[in-house]
């Protein structure tokens, strides 16, 4: 049986349909929710499948900007959604979400309201994805893996997270940390977006835990939590005008670690003083 995918653009946006039999045409009309959209493409269900674009007019009383535009190819497609990412990363990992709206994004990324709605059903969606984007770039591109290149142990490694964030701190375009600032501005951490800020934060967390596991802290949990704190708390020093804020809680993070090291030696040092007087009988 014949599988293919039309794409209905209805006012809210394009909506895609699988059909397995009577495939509708480029120009038809299909009602859904009580609202009548616009079929725009037909496309076969498979490796060699060819986008349709239509060039008809539509219908009376609905206005689609883009619904004459030329065949897109997969890679137009991809660089219109590339520019999107863009546009909406720059403007809101610096002036927040609630502060800038998509007509913005639109005008920044040079697209047409149709082909952002083509890529992300919503501004929340589109949020996700700019949190998603800010993990692999921030998170896991320049915190992580300048703090393991920097530091040849474990330990170093934890203290040049905050070596990292002096430099971050003293440029010019610092912006903060766009999880936190998503959690506050939603105010509702049950939110797709507060419980999409809170899973972030975690993964740096885990981050933390991993090189306190790595470096014999017993409680990497518990130091991961607190090392967290620092952290957070020197991103919003820094924001406030502390210059120092890095260098402080690398000091800081200094008297932590070996306090957790401290506790993990002493809490093996019985266990080792049993096993050495068990020997000998």
């Amino acid at each position: 049986m014949t599988h293919s995918r039309i794409t209905v653009r209805y006012a809210s946006g394009d909506v895609e349909h699988r059909y397995e039999s009577t495939l509708p045409k480029v120009g038809d009309r299909l009602g859904r929710n009580g609202h009548e959209g616009f079929v725009t493409s037909v496309e076969a269900d498979g490796l060699d499948h060819a986008m349709v674009t239509v060039g008809t007019p539509a219908p009376n009383g609905v206005v689609w900007d883009d619904l004459n535009a030329p065949v897109r190819r997969e890679g137009e497609t991809a660089k219109a959604r590339e520019r999107i990412l863009a546009a909406s990363y720059e403007l809101f990992s610096t002036r927040g979400v609630r502060a800038v709206g998509t007509e913005e994004v639109l005008a920044k990324a040079g697209v047409a309201k149709s082909t952002l709605y083509r890529h992300f059903s919503s501004k929340e969606e589109l949020v996700l994805a700019f949190l998603q984007r800010r993990e692999q770039r921030w998170t896991r591109e320049y915190v992580e893996a300048e703090a393991r290149r920097r530091g040849s142990t474990p330990r170093e490694c934890l203290l040049a997270i905050f070596d990292v964030f002096d430099e971050w701190f003293h440029r010019d375009d610092f912006e903060g940390c766009s999880f936190v600032n998503v959690l506050l501005e939603m105010g509702d951490r049950e939110s797709p977006l507060g419980k999409a800020s809170a899973a972030h934060l975690e993964y740096i967390r885990s981050v933390v835990r991993t090189l306190a596991e790595e470096a014999g802290v017993q409680d990497s949990e518990t130091f991961a939590h607190s090392w967290h704190i620092l952290m957070k708390g020197s991103i919003v020093a820094a924001g406030e005008g502390d210059e120092l804020a890095g260098r402080r809680a690398r000091a800081m993070g200094e008297d932590l670690l070996d306090r957790f090291l401290r506790v993990t030696i002493d809490r093996l040092e019985p266990v080792q003083g049993t096993q050495e007087h068990a020997a000998p009988a």
